[in-house]
This record gives C-alpha cells, sequence and structure tokens, in this order.
C-alpha cells in the first residue's frame, strides 16, 4: 500500500513561498532568552520555526533544512520544473507544504493555498466507505461536529475532538459510587489472581488512572508508555455499567496475556471518557494477544461507547487499538510524546481552523482530505505503513 494518495501532474503549476508566514531563522531563535524554541538548536536538522498570520491560532511549525531551503528558494514564482533538483522534497512534500498554508500554487485567479488549492491539484478525499465500521462512524461525528462548532481556537477544537463520545457523569452515565467501586474491585483483584499473574497495583492514582503494572526484573516503575520506539494500545470501549459488570472478567482477560501494564480511570469524569481502560503492549503480536483474550468477554455488548480514532478490532466497538508514534526529533524535551490520539487530534484541529479561514470547502472535507495526504488511513484510524492483522 502506497504512503500516500497519487501524486498528480504538478511540473506546469508554478509556485511561490506564503508571504503571509515568516521564517524565523535559528540566530533570531537562538537571541530570544525566553524561547522555549532554544532547545531545538541542539538539533543539527533544524533550520527555523514557519510562523503563521498573526492571529490566525495556527501553530508554530519547526522546519528542517529542506522544507526551509525550498521555501526560501521559491521566495519568487517559480515552475516546479526549474526547481525540484535545488531542494530534496517529494512531490507529495510539496502537496503537504501547499495544503498546510506554507506554499502557494498558481490558478486562473493568483496564488492559493490550502482549501483553496484543492480542486486546482486535482485533489479529491476517499469517498465515505460503504461498510463502515462503529468505530469509524464516531471517528467521523466527531469530526463533521466539531467543525460546525463557533470555536477558532484549534488547541480547544483538539480537545472536543478528544473527549468525543465522553457520556455524562449523571444520571445516565457515572454514579458517585462508579469510582470506588472500581478501586476496591481492583485493589481486591491485584492481590489475588493479579498478583499470581505478577502484576501489581499503585498505591494512589496518577494524574486520574490507576496504573496495574507488571513485575519484571528490571522492576520498570511504568510500562512502555515512554519508550523511543512507541507504543501499542488496546481500548476497552465498555459504558461504566458494562465495566462493573464484566470487570473481573476483563482482568483476568488480560492477566492471561503477555500486557506490562492496563489503567483504568480513577474518578467520574475519567470513567464516563470512551478511553476509560487501556492495556498496553509491545508488538502488534502481543496486541493480538490481547485482542483475543478480549473478544468473548465484550463481543457480544449491543451498546458500546467506541473511542474516536483508534482502529477497530472488534465489531461491535467495544475493543480498538492504536500505536504511539516515537518521539519526534523536534519534539521540545519538556513536553511528553504525544499518545496517537492527541496527535491525530491535533492534526484535525488545524486543518478545521485552516478551512475555517480559507472558506472554500467544507471545513471537516478538508480535514479528512488532508490527513490522506499525512500519510493516514482514514479508513481504519492508522498510518498508512501500519498493515495490521487486526482486521
Amino acid at each position: 500500500m502506497s504512503l500516500y494518495p497519487a501524486v498528480p501532474d504538478l511540473t506546469h503549476r508554478r509556485f511561490r513561498s506564503n508571504p503571509a508566514y515568516r521564517i524565523a531563522l535559528p540566530t533570531e531563535i537562538a537571541a530570544d532568552a525566553h524561547s522555549h524554541f532554544r532547545q531545538l538548536l541542539h538539533d543539527q536538522a533544524f533550520d527555523g520555526l514557519l510562523v503563521p498570520p498573526a492571529g490566525s491560532g495556527l501553530p508554530v511549525i519547526a522546519l528542517d533544512r529542506e522544507v526551509s531551503g525550498l521555501l526560501n528558494r521559491f521566495d519568487s514564482p517559480q515552475r516546479l520544473v526549474d526547481r525540484t533538483s535545488a531542494a530534496n522534497v517529494t512531490p507529495h512534500g510539496l502537496v503537504q507544504l501547499v495544503l498546510s498554508g506554507a506554499l502557494l500554487v498558481e490558478g486562473d485567479n493568483g496564488f492559493v493555498c490550502g482549501p483553496s488549492a484543492v480542486r486546482l491539484l486535482g485533489l479529491a478525499p476517499r469517498p465515505v466507505p460503504e461498510r463502515p465500521t462503529i468505530v469509524w462512524k464516531h471517528s467521523f461525528n466527531a469530526i463533521r461536529l466539531v467543525a460546525h462548532l463557533p470555536i477558532n481556537d484549534p488547541s480547544q477544537l483538539a480537545a472536543r475532538l478528544y473527549f468525543f463520545n465522553r457520556l455524562p457523569v449523571q444520571p445516565q452515565g457515572v454514579g458517585d459510587d462508579v469510582p470506588s467501586t472500581i478501586k476496591k474491585a481492583l485493589f481486591d483483584w491485584s492481590s489475588r489472581s493479579g498478583s499470581r499473574a505478577g502484576f501489581r497495583m499503585r498505591n494512589e492514582p496518577h494524574d486520574g488512572w490507576w496504573y496495574v503494572l507488571r513485575e519484571e526484573p528490571a522492576k520498570v516503575d511504568k510500562p512502555s508508555i515512554e519508550a523511543s520506539n512507541g507504543t501499542y494500545k488496546c481500548y476497552i470501549g465498555v459504558r461504566a455499567a458494562d465495566l462493573l459488570s464484566r470487570l473481573q472478567l476483563l482482568l483476568d482477560a488480560i492477566a492471561a496475556t503477555d500486557a506490562p501494564a492496563f489503567k483504568i480511570a480513577s474518578n467520574r469524569y475519567g470513567i464516563a471518557r470512551a478511553d476509560k481502560f487501556i492495556v498496553y503492549g509491545r508488538t502488534e503480536k502481543a496486541l493480538r494477544q490481547i485482542v483475543d483474550s478480549l473478544h468473548p468477554v465484550v463481543s457480544d455488548i449491543e451498546r458500546t461507547q467506541p473511542v474516536p480514532f483508534t482502529s477497530a478490532a472488534l465489531d461491535n466497538g467495544s475493543v480498538s487499538w492504536a500505536y504511539d508514534p516515537p518521539i519526534d526529533r523536534f519534539t521540545l524535551s519538556w513536553l511528553d510524546r504525544e499518545s496517537w490520539r492527541v496527535w491525530i487530534c491535533n492534526r484535525i484541529a488545524v486543518s478545521l481552523q485552516l478551512a475555517k479561514l480559507d472558506k472554500a470547502m467544507e471545513p471537516w472535507q478538508f480535514a479528512m482530505l488532508r490527513l490522506e495526504w499525512d500519510g493516514i488511513d482514514t479508513l481504519h484510524w492508522r498510518l498508512r505503513d501500519q498493515a495490521s492483522a487486526l482486521r
């Protein structure tokens, strides 16, 4: 499977850098003693920041030498054939730069970018699948509904996307007694069958989660959440009532696998979330084992609570998975690695904001299109290079 959609012929088009964007050079960043971005100066590939128009709400983007060089070379209109040998940027990369707004392409009415350039470039989003999974439906509905909110701050849009499908806390959702019931069940299990399987539970919740970790010779205090090579996550998307009634079975199913850790939300607001229960795996094989073990426990649930922007593992949406990518080389040291869901929600939110400013096409359509050009399989909500045997 190709990582990106097919690239149209761009050789007859003229491109130029977007004059509304400004490149902050490393020397400028070094001179600002209060800039958080000074840490990026230690990376040899870092070559500046792309600063969007003031008031746009769009984020600052870190540039490597190749992209920075291309933007500088296209400071005046140039045909693509005149400049392809001058910068090691693929045609896919050029399309991504146009969609992001950093690069302009010439049409009949002048130079355009973002949504206004979609038809000009001959791009088209993937059609809605004929038989979408329930997880896909929730993900798609999240984008369409959030796109129509009167919000122009990408961080707020991302938060709405991330928490989509959260249930009300009361009265139909999560009652006052649910967290304490889960806590007691976890402690009882971890001191008996969980202990025999090598699991131990932290005495206190951390950041709204109960962590249950498998003892290992190295005595790792956390699961492989922070490993630089990425982490597989298995989400158990069930409602609070089903979680309570099947918790013992779920815990025993996890104990029968090689999962190094799992976590469950420790308060009512966390339990109301779709992603309230996460099991970790180190490999895709381990993930497959976890899914197979959970299947008989939750596959018969009719009303589930699917986790948006994850890849469905069971047809009813009760189990899905995602892969947290490794730390990006331009990630600031004081920032944790983004989870897959945080990462993709942030990208969708920026695309929605771009489309709202441009007004050339429906924001949700542009967001879906841009995800495809970012190498994301929007049918299964995973990176295109993650060909999985789970579905």
